[in-house]
């Protein structure tokens, strides 16, 4: 008779719920973002009113003709022009006439416009939580260093969404910025103090997705500096510009951060099959080589349509789906070794246990196992946790049940849309139709002047000029080439 009780496994309605040892590796919820235009929208929420979140029951989209209670237009002239000027990809509706997305492009226009409390915080989750935070303090949490870097993005952040004023100074009255001549008093009508203040706390060392780690993270690092230069950029680019280089930002990090997150999972879930099965785990240099390199190879470009985002996102739900199984197995096993600790990478200690320490525990459980009915039976370490983690509908069909269809959604930002994506935002060409969908890696010309631009950003370096006359070189040859 088996000793292990599989019944006992904590469960959802989709697959196993998330062990509370995952630590890191628990990737946050995503969802569907359409259009770049909703991550601006999004992103001006987040930041000037948080406030408000829980008071939005459902989402109101912004458009040039929002009206009030009293079916009166809630933007003057100006700010309708400014609204229409980011007329983006159009909504996949069945209706013949086209509904496109638009996107504020200073946060008080963002005032009237929201997601619903409901919706997955994406900007937070992946940029905030999630890279910024892991650059800041993926090597301590109490790090004097990193605090200063920190308010300085802040301070830079908070400047570049408000916007500058960009005036001539020959004359100070006039405005060189056609979008800010449309508007007035933009900085007054949000909450600067308030701004700053949410994004030192979304940015702060509390979030529970770092990892720690001795150097720098490659990714981490390059999303971190990439959104910092876009952010100084704003004082020498027209808005107009500027914010389609911030949307074209942020419709490619997000999901490339997503994607490597997810590759944590898959890696961890390989080392504990082979664990399991009574093979030498890696040790701490080994993990976090690999742990550190698990952005590369993420999308490989190819002459043919590929199915490889698809691919990606079932192999990630049925190694997680797999690797909560073998949480739960392994803590029945080894119960006195591992019992309500979180993984980390580093600095194992009370309630904590180190990943490698933990797949040492599991290579000890490996014969325990491989012992049991169940396991026996099934032939392998491996074969039996896929025997026991086939019943949950997110492995069988990870494309079409919870998670994973929710980032399979959240990819389609990557796609180039059919009609409104003109500029050439996008990273993918899709080919085909349902379950024959693939496609091609082939940028559009935004993509390309973005990566262009912070190709020149990243090769100035760190040198005293940045930020100010070198970056503003680079911003007007930019900004000559996509007017």
């Amino acid at each position: 008779m088996s000793s292990l009780n599989l019944e006992a496994i904590r469960i959802t309605r989709n697959e196993p719920r998330m062990h509370p040892a995952s630590g890191f590796l628990a990737l946050p919820s995503v969802a569907m973002r359409l259009a770049p235009e909703i991550l601006i929208l999004e992103l001006f929420r987040d930041v000037f009113f948080a406030f408000e979140r829980d008071e939005k029951t459902q989402t109101r989209e912004l458009t040039p003709d929002l009206r009030d209670q009293d079916n009166k237009p809630l933007f003057g002239k100006g700010e309708r022009a400014v609204i229409a000027a980011f007329r983006g990809r159009r909504k996949q509706t069945k209706q013949s006439r086209e509904d496109p997305f638009y996107a504020p492009a200073y946060p008080a226009l963002a005032a009237q416009a929201w997601l619903s409390k409901n919706r997955e915080r994406v900007i937070t989750r992946l940029l905030f939580n999630g890279a910024v935070a892991q650059h800041l303090w993926g090597k301590s949490d109490q790090n004097s260093a990193a605090a200063r870097l920190q308010r300085d993005l802040v301070e830079h952040m908070v400047a570049a969404f408000v916007g500058t004023k960009k005036k001539p100074p020959a004359d100070e009255q006039a405005y060189a910025d056609i979008l800010a001549a449309c508007l007035s008093n933009q900085e007054q009508a949000v909450d600067i103090e308030h701004a700053t203040e949410a994004l030192l706390d979304l940015t702060g060392s509390a979030s529970k997705t770092v990892f720690r780690v001795d150097h720098d993270d490659e990714l981490a690092s390059r999303i971190f500096h990439d959104f910092e230069a876009l952010c100084r950029a704003e004082g020498s680019l027209p808005r107009l510009l500027w914010l389609r280089l911030l949307m074209t930002y942020l419709r490619f990090a997000l999901p490339m951060w997503l994607l490597a997150q997810m590759r944590m999972t898959v890696l961890t879930h390989g080392w504990m099959i082979h664990a399991l099965s009574g093979d030498t785990p890696p040790d701490d240099v080994e993990i976090l080589g690999d742990l550190a390199r698990r952005n590369r190879g993420l999308i490989r470009p190819t002459l043919t349509p590929t199915g490889e985002v698809s691919g990606r996102i079932r192999e990630y739900i049925r190694c997680r789906v797999e690797l909560n199984v073998m949480l739960y197995v392994i803590e029945q096993l080894r119960p006195s070794e591992f019992k309500q600790q979180v993984i980390t990478t580093t600095n194992g200690g009370q309630g904590r246990i180190k990943l490698s320490e933990l797949l040492i525990v599991a290579r000890r459980a490996s014969g325990t196992l491989q012992e049991d009915p169940a396991c026996h039976s099934a032939g392998t370490p491996a074969i039996f946790v896929a025997r026991q983690s086939e019943r949950f509908p997110a492995w069988r069909d990870p494309l079409s049940n919870g998670q994973g269809k929710n980032i399979d959604e959240f990819m389609r930002v990557l796609y180039r849309a059919e009609r409104g994506d003109e500029a050439g935002g996008h990273l993918l060409v899709r080919h085909g139709r349902a379950d024959s969908t693939g496609f091609w890696v082939f940028p559009g010309q935004m993509l390309l002047q973005t990566i262009a631009f912070l190709a020149a950003r990243a090769k100035q370096g760190n040198s005293p000029g940045v930020g100010d006359g070198s970056c503003s070189r680079t911003s007007r040859i930019i900004s000559r080439n996509m007017a």
